[in-house]
């Protein structure tokens, strides 16, 4: 699963930034509001090292803890040369499986994880949301965005089309209400958005 996740990230990082800002961006910027982060919080984000959302995140964050968890010594070096200087110091890079999360437990208060459960099949969002459910502190919460279901004709021609371009052909529309209830997240809401046509869904949870 690992070796499938770094190649999937391998491929997408290219052209995530503008991906991402084309078709998640209403997303994202909700996921920030409704995650009511404040200054001096410990905040966990799980993105491709060209999420155009990262320094932002950073930047709500100047006095607190921001760390970043990728797959791979090839994603962690892509992120750092593209921080500006001045968040660098903001956030420190760690390296994991998918597996576990090299924290222990009750560590953030928040857990940001953008184009990361789109890649994993139901036991392997099973394995990260029990391992997120982990490292959050009590009353911490999740937020994800991720392909969803189609809702209309124009949303499955995205969808279709999405699966037929060679980069993003690990990408999969995902079920993961059910799953976080299983791992005990409490508070789920799932708003759904179609930018550009395209069908994503963004989660709240709670610890």
């Amino acid at each position: 699963m690992k070796e499938l996740i770094q190649a999937s990230y391998k491929r997408i990082t290219p052209y995530f930034y503008w991906l991402s800002r084309l078709t998640e961006s209403k997303a994202r910027i909700k996921s920030v509001k409704i995650s009511r982060i404040k200054d001096f919080s410990s905040v966990l984000i799980i993105a491709p090292p060209t999420e155009f959302f990262l320094d932002k995140l950073m930047e709500l964050n100047p006095n607190g803890r921001n760390q970043l968890l990728y797959f791979s010594k090839e994603m962690k070096q892509i992120a750092l040369d593209r921080m500006k200087k001045g968040i660098k110091d903001n956030c420190t890079i760690d390296i994991c499986t998918i597996e576990t999360l090299p924290y222990t437990d009750n560590q953030f208060d928040h857990v940001f994880a953008y184009c990361y459960f789109d890649f994993l099949d139901n036991e392997g969002i099973n394995i990260a949301s029990s391992e997120i459910m982990r490292v959050l502190k009590q009353g911490g919460n999740l937020l994800a965005t991720y392909l969803s279901e189609p809702v209309n004709l124009l949303e499955k021609i995205s969808i279709y089309s999405i699966s037929k371009l060679g980069f993003l052909r690990d990408i999969r529309v995902v079920e993961v209400n059910t799953i976080l209830n299983q791992n005990n997240f409490m508070n789920i809401t799932i708003t759904h958005y179609s930018q550009k046509c395209t069908p994503v869904d963004l989660i709240y949870a709670e610890k």
